[in-house]
């Protein structure tokens, strides 16, 4: 091996992986494997695989035994290090260093390593070329490893080339074309974003749907099969018109090919690039196959639009690894919410909020309580929640703790049991047990004013999140205007507004608007009557009124503004509703709503669960012989309040595999001998399919109750949607048994 400079002198050599030494005649060596690519470091007994990290001098880690074997080259001192678990060991003087413009050639170089100092890299010469070792970030990107050109900075775009792609109801299908008519790649040192060239993505103005760029293969380690890979990119809008929205009509997606398999993956993130103006970073993830064999993969940028108008965009350091992940509490501001009383009477004077901490929810408020009745005492969790199962609350036990406003030597405690929607309470004195629960007649008095604190563990939540300091720019903002002319009931109805002028997310569904993303809204508009009226309008999120939102309170007028900020969670729902009923006016000029996202949040959750379950008590009517989707659920619970009870309609906000579980009961009732009873699920977006969940077929005639249930795993991508569906042919029409213990519909989000 020739190694430049007064490394010539260090213990360096290389061997290919079957003729390298004995680890025993080497300890504490540092060799590398010409065959396998690999740094290699003898523990004295074997040879341990081992990656070049670049740090200074001041920022090298321990050298405590999760560093064991690493080798390190330190960029200020121009040393190479080895941690033999204790302490950091120098095993040469220097390596010879470059810049990207004065590098030897490699064919007369094979096998030296030398420092690229503008580049900030450790490069072998494998005869050909020369080969970054390590990364900048001290973690795996697989651009590197597969010398698949993540920066540009050898002058040239190669492996990646431009693409024409086919799609079929919105997925790529087959293997890409190598070429594009309206869209090139090339390098550009004018300003680049790092280094000193970086990719122009150009396009023309003729219509260029389907085209876009790939990268070259990048084989994944056998110890990264069936594991969730992160990648990012940098990227800037140079010139021309793009729309960077992430809706629908979004220029520019990210896409999976496998090489192998053929399949193309839509990945979490797909349409995250979405800052117009400056420079902007995109993350993303998907998971690989779980045959090693399988796992080679190429990434594309894509628009699937008839985009007629010209833009430039420029790019620059590609990664794709098993990325560090960061662990922290998830935690939220508090947020106010009306709960629902029971057995306190018509309370007053109301003021509760909660929070998130971890897996829990915190829960704090005050109530004066009405005419207290002889029924179980209970107040309920915020919208959406249940209480974990028995896993985490085996049995009834004490969530916290009750102040009163009267004089008493009275403990009093709120309490809580898996898998419920509320709080109960109890009080302890010489003749009551604490664990018992009361009713609201001998927990407390009329007019006594209670304070209530709990904490409760969630179904659905996890104590630690994947924590990120990126961003989510994503631009979330909609318009909508005029109204049916329908009548308004007070406090009931969502006032509706009906016809969009510009949704960016398409988030509104004519009534109520479901956050896309977790941040900061603000819900600015007017409401106008047939005649003028006084009336107050309120915000309420997910179902419950949150505050008051009337910018002219206590006039009376036919058009009423109003105005509101508030915190939301993704796939929580806001609404606009008044005190009072009246008849809209459809006026478009003064009936109107203005959706606008003010922030991102500073932490992304990335390992919530999302799940749902919804019952039907409903006992709704079959006809025979057609298909009828099923409807009038209720909710069980709804991790991301993704499913319309009202419909049944779960719309998916995320991709990924999905289980998904239903039952029916039919009531007892007359069928005939080949008679048919079927169970499905109906899918809509990228794919339009029914799956069979079950059927049952009948031999001989009966009267009876006919059960039939089933499950399934799709993949599905964000935006698809699901509804269960029921099928009979009996002769006439059949009823559903309105027991919600048979009749349930689940789905799950099991995996990328």
């Amino acid at each position: 091996m020739k190694v430049y400079g007064a490394l010539e002198a260090a213990q360096i050599e290389w061997f290919t992986n079957a003729g390298k030494p004995a680890a025993s005649s080497y300890p504490f060596r540092v060799i590398y494997v010409t065959d396998l690519k690999q740094i290699q470091v003898s523990d004295g007994t074997n040879w341990n695989p081992s990656a070049l990290y670049t740090y200074t001098a001041g920022t090298l880690p321990a050298a405590g035994a999760s560093n064991q074997y690493q080798v390190a080259f330190i960029t200020d001192t121009l040393q190479v290090k080895v941690s033999n678990g204790t302490e950091w060991k120098t095993i040469g003087a220097r390596l010879d260093t470059y810049t990207s413009g004065t590098i030897p050639a490699a064919a007369s170089n094979s096998n030296s390593i030398i420092w690229v100092s503008d580049l900030q890299q450790v490069q072998v010469s494998n005869g050909t070329s020369w080969v970054q070792v390590g990364s900048k970030a001290g973690t795996k990107n697989y651009f590197s490893q597969n010398n698949a050109n993540s920066d540009f900075e050898t002058n040239s775009v190669s492996p990646w080339s431009a693409c024409t792609l086919t799609f079929s109801s919105g997925v790529p299908s087959g293997a890409p074309t190598l070429t594009a008519t309206q869209m090139a790649i090339s390098t550009t040192s004018t300003t680049p974003l790092s280094g000193t060239y970086s990719m122009l993505l150009t396009k023309s103005a003729a219509n260029a749907q389907y085209q876009g760029f790939i990268s070259g293969a990048l084989t994944i380690d056998r110890e990264d099969t069936a594991k969730v890979l992160y990648g990012s990119f940098y990227y800037e809008v140079v010139s021309g018109t793009i729309d960077l929205s992430g809706s629908s009509t979004q220029s520019l997606e990210i896409w999976i090919y496998n090489t192998v398999s053929g399949q193309w993956t839509q990945p979490a993130g797909y349409r995250g690039m979405n800052q117009s103006s400056g420079v902007g970073r995109v993350v993303f993830s998907f998971q690989t196959d779980g045959t090693y064999a399988n796992n080679a993969y190429k990434i594309a940028v894509i628009t699937q639009q008839t985009i007629t108008s010209a833009f430039v965009v420029e790019f620059d350091d590609f990664v794709v690894g098993p990325q560090a992940i960061v662990l922290g509490s998830a935690m939220t501001d508090w947020q106010s919410y009306t709960p629902t009383f029971t057995g306190f009477g018509t309370a007053t004077n109301i003021e509760f909020q909660w929070r998130r901490i971890g897996d829990s929810v915190q829960v704090k408020g005050k109530f004066t309580a009405g005419t207290p009745t002889a029924t179980e005492a209970r107040i309920s969790l915020p919208s959406g929640m249940t209480s974990a199962d028995t896993s985490k609350i085996p049995t009834l036990q004490q969530a916290g703790t009750v102040a009163i406003s009267t004089n008493s030597a009275t403990s009093y405690y709120s309490l809580i049991e898996p898998s419920v929607t509320y709080l109960t309470f109890g009080f302890q004195n010489s003749t009551s047990n604490a664990l018992t629960k009361a009713n609201g007649s001998t927990f407390t008095t009329a007019s006594t004013v209670n304070s209530v604190l709990a904490q409760v563990p969630i179904q659905g939540w996890g104590s630690f999140s994947q924590m990120s300091s990126d961003t989510d720019t994503k631009v979330v903002a909609a318009q909508y205007k005029g109204n049916t002319g329908a009548a308004v009931t007070a406090n009931v109805t969502n006032i509706p507004f009906s016809t969009v002028n510009y949704d960016t997310s398409g988030s509104w569904n004519g009534t109520v608007w479901t956050a896309p993303v977790t941040g900061f809204y603000q819900f600015q508009g007017g409401v106008t009557a047939t005649a003028s009226v006084n009336i107050d309008l309120w915000l309420y999120k997910n179902g419950s009124a949150v505050f008051l939102c009337t910018q002219n309170r206590g006039v009376t007028t036919a058009v009423h503004g109003f105005n509101g900020y508030v915190q939301l969670n993704a796939g929580e729902t806001v609404s606009i509703r008044s005190d009072t009923g009246f008849t809209l006016n459809n006026d478009l000029a003064s009936h109107f709503i203005n959706i606008n996202r003010l922030s991102g949040p500073s932490v992304i959750t990335a390992t919530e669960t999302v799940a749902a379950r919804y019952t039907n008590t409903s006992a709704q009517s079959i006809p025979n012989n057609s298909a009828t989707n099923l409807t009038n659920w209720t909710k069980d619970f709804d991790t991301h309040n993704f499913i319309v009870s009202s419909t049944g309609v779960a719309t998916i906000n995320v991709s990924g595999k999905y289980t998904i579980s239903a039952s029916l009961l039919f009531a007892a009732g007359a069928f005939g001998a080949a008679s048919q009873y079927s169970l499905i699920i109906n899918q809509t977006g990228s794919a339009t399919r029914e799956v069979v969940l079950g059927s049952l077929f009948t031999w001989s005639a009966g009267n009876n109750y006919v059960q039939i249930n089933g499950s399934t795993t799709l993949n599905l991508l964000a935006g698809d949607t699901i509804r269960p569906s029921a099928f009979q042919f009996t002769g006439s029409a059949k009823t559903l048994d309105p027991s919600g213990n048979y009749n349930y519909f689940t789905i799950t989000r099991v995996g990328n």
